[in-house]
């Protein structure tokens, strides 16, 4: 519409042009040595219209010819660029199947195609390099990325999974705090900031780097407290070991803050008492957790601060705990034990059936089976509760619920995967399988992380 009216002005113009020449006749007369020529207004007009046009013809002509190399060349330019992104895209086609031969020789042939491009051609160079197991390769051309500031990014996030892959964490540090200076808001870049921090056992920057995450979305408030338990606990590990023991207490206190019901944390404040010889403080803080939860791993630390000089004392030691909180079959069946050794065949038997309405278990059938042989010698009996010991649950400890690996002692990191805070108190319901049924225990673990397996 636009370009009709405008066709429709130029019209326009030339019709009025060629009306107000019409109307104002006259003649052009033309002296040159002895020849006069006398030529109408209007053909003049147009011959030196014609003899414009014919000058532009010829001019462009010979632009034509003068500039026809420097034309050809820049015709070959565009060829071969249009040759080089159809290489590009055949190449990152071949990496995304997994053709490492295709992916290296299409990144090849867009390097010579587009040579000047620092960018998606090195991309693909490194990623076709990394598939044909040329890793120093491809960490090379990863590193020709950084020069490239529109692709920089790409070049730290190829050498980050490098340095990840190897297991270098401080080299990791120094480029996820590169990628983070880039783009500071990047949920994923955030999570695997963290990842690397906690991978390198930095747990008071990882910290930072969580709570930031939690800012940007994408961590959850629920696994925010949880994971922030686990990393005080962590550097409270860590102090430990260094024996910084006053601020190590200190950051177990503040993971109990951040999630009371943190088991990991309260059994490690307890066994630090134990192990400095405070048993009252212990003592005191152990009944505390127990009337709030009765968990398992209360059980050998109450009965690691017994102090007691024969049975009978363990035992009224054991019944001393339960008369706080009875609800847990570990502790049930313990009493039981005691009462067992102080040669107490009811009482150990009552203890043992609270047990068993509580959480049957293999271990507890064998302490039947023992009651039996040891209280009236019944072997056909005892053989009786032993059979029924094979197919009961297992005694629970700490899996990781994301491998179904079993472990004795609660890790901030579950090895060798590198989990962070995906230890659980639970159990296996079938030995022969590498996954294992996990029971809950009311602890969370950080979500989205992205773990090397």
């Amino acid at each position: 519409m636009i370009k009709a009216f405008w066709f429709a002005i130029k019209v326009g113009l030339v019709v009025a042009i060629a009306i107000w020449i019409a109307e104002r006749p006259g003649f052009v007369r033309i002296e040159w040595l002895d020849y006069v020529a006398t030529i109408q207004m209007g053909f003049f007009l147009l011959l030196c219209v014609i003899a414009i046009l014919i000058s532009i013809f010829v001019y462009r002509v010979i632009a034509a010819i003068v500039n026809f190399p420097k034309t050809y060349q820049r015709y070959l330019e565009v060829r071969g660029y249009e040759k080089g992104v159809r290489a590009l895209t055949l190449g990152m086609a071949a990496v995304a199947a997994g053709d490492e031969k295709i992916a290296v020789y299409q990144a090849h042939r867009a390097t010579k195609l587009m040579p000047e491009d620092t960018g998606l051609t090195n991309l693909l160079t490194a990623q076709a390099a990394r598939l044909d197991g040329r890793e120093d390769d491809a960490v090379r051309a990863f590193a020709r990325l950084l020069e490239n500031k529109e692709a920089s990014f790409l070049g730290v996030r190829g050498l980050l999974q490098a340095a990840i892959d190897k297991g270098d964490y401080e080299t990791a540090k120094n480029l996820v705090d590169r990628a983070l200076g880039l783009y500071p808001k990047q949920g994923w870049i955030l999570k695997t900031a963290f990842d690397v921090y906690v991978r390198a056992e930095d747990y008071t920057e990882a910290r930072v780097l969580l709570k930031r995450a939690a800012k940007a979305g994408t961590v959850k408030s629920e696994t925010l407290h949880s994971d922030l338990a686990a990393l005080y606990l962590a550097e409270a590990l860590q102090d430990f070991e260094a024996a910084r023991n006053e601020r190590g207490i200190k950051l177990i206190k503040q993971a109990l803050k951040k999630s009371k019901d943190f088991i990991p944390a309260s059994v490690a404040l307890i066994q630090y008492y134990i192990d400095n010889n405070d048993i009252s403080s212990a003592s005191k803080l152990l009944k505390k957790y127990w009337r709030r939860e009765a968990h398992d791993l209360y059980v050998p630390q109450w009965l690691s601060i017994y102090k007691g000089a024969s049975s009978e004392d363990k035992l009224k030691h054991m019944q001393s705990l339960l008369k706080i909180n009875e609800k847990n079959a570990v502790a049930c069946m313990e009493t039981g034990k005691a009462a067992l050794e102080s040669s107490l065949w009811g009482e150990a038997r009552k203890y043992f059936e609270k047990a068993e309405s509580i959480e049957p278990t293999a271990s507890l059938y064998r302490s039947y089976a023992q009651l039996e042989e040891l209280s009236i010698h019944d072997e056909a009996a005892a053989r009786t509760w032993l059979e029924k010991a094979i197919n009961a649950p297992v005694e629970r400890q700490w899996v990781c619920q994301e491998t179904g690996r079993l472990y004795t002692q609660w890790k901030p990191i579950a090895q060798p995967h590198g989990a962070f805070n995906s230890m659980i108190w639970g159990r296996s319901t079938d030995l022969q399988s590498d996954n294992a049924l996990l029971i809950h225990s009311g602890q969370s673990t950080m979500q989205g992380l992205v773990h090397a397996v």
